[in-house]
């Protein structure tokens, strides 16, 4: 039989209580996917079907089921909206499919809703943005992550939340930054190394520090020159040697510079040519000096010396350290680097 219901309507701003027959909607005639129209507002009307279609229904037409919701049986109703955690993206369907990864799915979604960058959802069916986590440190998270992807190595990340492949920000000069570091002075170049370019991917862009320069500490960006009075011979250094007495060492020096001869230094730690003073008259100094060395009886040295002269033939020295021979004696005569005249015999006689 006819089962009589009414229905409130407006029209003209007056509110219509309208009768509805049920049979009218024709239920038979929907097929899965589908719903079935009213009839026209003229005759009967269903009031959730008057606020969605605007009365434009015609009796009994079968409807696709809008993107959203599905429609599993036959059904004389609108679709059904889909679960949370579910989606329909396509029209006329009987079921939902499962929210995919990197996404939430409110109720009635017709398609997934992308977690925010800098957040990331690695399971299905998540129902709300609550459900993406912020991407973890030393990682980054695109919009619609299903995980946190490692910052690229030379680039850190030390806050949580980073929403592009750059994440924080290039590794800090004197270190280097493997694929997901989570600071700018990840790991420190040795020391007796140094890095002066920020971004460094690897041990390797720590470069080792020459002769004449050093890096007392880990994670430096330059090997610093040795002091002057100070040098160092070998590479990879992490201090610089002080120059010996004799010698001198300007700033970077890789190795000891020698007094030159004729001068001497007896103090160590000399940084200039400056610091080696000439050699006193009656010395000699070789090169690298340390002590000037006394002449002895028999030759002389001016002032400035390298080597001790020895006197000629004629003429003797019998002090050590003099800056002069003297000429021999009447009644005496002298080989060459005599320290003492040697009287003539008696049949003789020797002229001044």
């Amino acid at each position: 039989g006819m089962a009589a219901h009414s229905s409130v309507g407006v029209r003209n701003n007056v509110t219509l209580v309208v009768p509805y027959n049920e049979s009218l909607l024709a239920p038979a005639q929907c097929s899965p996917g589908h719903w079935c129209a009213p009839p026209p507002c003229t005759t009967t009307v269903h009031r959730h079907h008057r606020r969605l279609l605007g009365c434009s229904g015609a009796t009994g037409a079968a409807l696709q089921c809008r993107p959203g919701t599905v429609a599993p049986e036959p059904s004389a109703a609108f679709g059904t909206a889909c679960e949370q955690g579910y989606f329909q993206r396509e029209a006329g369907q009987t079921a939902c499919e499962f929210c995919t990864e990197g996404s939430y799915c409110p109720q009635g979604s017709s398609v997934p809703v992308g977690c925010p960058a800098g957040t990331w959802n690695g399971t299905a069916n998540a129902t709300s943005v609550n459900d993406c986590a912020a991407c973890s440190i030393g990682a980054f998270c695109l919009s619609g992550a299903e995980a946190p992807v490692p910052c690229a190595e030379g680039r850190y990340g030390d806050e949580p939340a980073q929403e592009s492949a750059q994440c924080v920000g290039a590794c800090a000069a004197g270190h280097w930054c493997g694929a997901g570091s989570t600071s700018k002075n990840m790991v420190a170049c040795d020391a007796g190394s140094a890095n002066p370019s920020q971004g460094a991917v690897d041990a390797d862009s720590c470069q080792l520090c020459s002769p004449g320069k050093f890096a007392a500490e880990p994670g430096s960006d330059v090997c610093q020159p040795c002091n002057p009075g100070s040098h160092q011979s070998s590479s990879s250094s992490t201090r610089c040697i002080g120059c010996a007495a004799g010698s001198y060492c300007e700033e970077g020096a890789s190795a000891l510079l020698p007094c030159p001869a004729g001068t001497g230094n007896g103090t160590a730690n000399a940084t200039s040519i400056e610091d080696c003073a000439p050699c006193p008259a009656g010395s000699a100094c070789p090169a690298g000096t340390t002590e000037p060395l006394a002449c002895g009886a028999g030759s002389v040295a001016t002032t400035g010396s390298d080597v001790c002269v020895g006197c000629a033939a004629g003429t003797f020295q019998g002090d050590g350290g003099a800056s002069a021979c003297e000429a021999c004696p009447v009644g005496s005569y002298c080989l060459a680097r005599s320290s003492d005249p040697i009287a003539c015999a008696p049949a003789g006689f020797a002229n001044a």
